[in-house]
């Protein structure tokens, strides 16, 4: 053993089997599923997480590293015949629809960061932060005996087939410091330095896509940068009262959308899209100023704030008239308020707790 030196290592596994869906087809108080055919519903679904934590500590601080792996791969079965009979109505009887759907995902996450502990009173955080997240989904959609149902029109029995790869990538640097003044002020500031970038690809073919679309060898790409600056500051009136403000930025990771077909092109000039355009990371500000204090030796506990926050670049799912989705920046949003909560300990071993609050 080295002095000072602690790891920590975790492992979860999860297998789930199902035959069929907790789901009523016609009548709610039963599990009865009416099909044409018996093609046998299912879901597989395992998944393992793995992960790593060591803490050494030295003379001025201890460093910390840990780093994550995450696995899954679920496959799901549907029988979608009744379905399939609408999209084909004017076929002179059911044939057998099943629906395949795959997915497959590996996320690899590292941070290595050293916390100060200084006689002093200035502290501060720095790391690096690192993560790689790999995903494909795979779909096929095959109705046996559907092109002699519908006297060969069609061509083929496959309706529908998807290939869709995808990775996200992260790597950023971070560092907050805090400065305390007093035994009663205290402030922090720091900052989140990102890059993102993000690659993907879209196969799909079959009548039910219009046609071929997406080339294997044509993968969308998108990089960008983001900055996450906090800024939080405290006082402390005594063991019993505090004030407290915060501001802080925030964002969500964007990334790239499929290439759907020519017959989408119309919809998407409408809307002043580009086919396969990429959306960006939506950020939003969020401040708040808030109060936490007790009284009457300690029965009485209230918590109040008031806030504000400010969201733009909304990342939105667009449904095109020609039945494809696509995901766009659009809009923005402001929600502000404020909030105010009491515990009340009446008697020994029975607290009342009232919350109320205003959007």
């Amino acid at each position: 053993a080295i002095e000072g030196l602690s790891i920590t290592p975790m492992f979860m596994y999860q297998h789930s089997k199902t035959n069929g869906y907790p789901l009523a087809d016609f009548t709610p108080n039963d599990f009865v599923q009416t099909r044409q055919f018996d093609i046998g519903e299912s879901v597989d679904d395992k998944w393992s997480f793995a992960g790593v934590t060591a803490k050494q500590d030295v003379k001025y601080g201890r460093f910390v590293a840990s780093g994550t792996y995450f696995y899954r791969r679920a496959t799901d079965i549907e029988d979608t015949s009744d379905i399939n009979a609408l999209y084909f109505w004017g076929i002179p009887y059911y044939v057998p629809a099943p629906l395949l759907n795959q997915l497959f995902t590996k996320t690899y996450t590292q941070e290595v960061r050293f916390e100060s502990s200084f006689n002093g009173p200035i502290q501060f955080v720095l790391g690096y932060f690192h993560s790689h997240s790999d995903r494909r989904f795979f779909e096929i959609y095959n109705s046996p005996g559907l092109d002699a149902a519908t006297g060969g029109a069609l061509g083929t029995d496959l309706q529908y087939t998807q290939n869709t790869p995808n990775t996200d990538r992260q790597r950023a640097w971070f560092i907050d410091t805090t400065i305390k003044f007093s035994d009663k002020f205290q402030v922090s500031a720091g900052v989140r330095r990102a890059y993102l970038s993000h690659e993907g690809a879209y196969t799909a073919d079959g009548p039910l896509n219009g046609g071929p679309s997406g080339p294997p060898d044509t993968w969308a790409k998108n990089g960008e940068h983001q900055n996450a600056p906090r800024f939080t500051a405290k006082y402390q009136f005594n063991p019993d009262h505090m004030l407290y403000a915060s501001a802080a930025k925030g964002f969500r990771i964007g990334g790239t959308n499929s290439v759907v077909p020519a017959i989408c092109d119309g919809d998407l000039a409408n809307l002043g899209l580009k086919n396969g355009e990429a959306f960006k990371s939506d950020t939003l500000w969020s401040l708040e100023l808030g109060s936490k204090n007790a009284f009457a030796g300690n029965r009485i506990r209230t918590r109040s704030a008031v806030y504000r926050i400010d969201w733009k670049g909304i990342q939105q799912t667009v449904f095109l008239p020609c039945t494809f989705i696509i995901t766009a920046n659009s809009g923005a949003a402001v929600s502000k308020g404020a909030e105010f909560e009491i515990d009340l300990a009446v008697i020994d071993h029975l607290t009342l707790n009232l919350g109320i609050g205003y959007e």
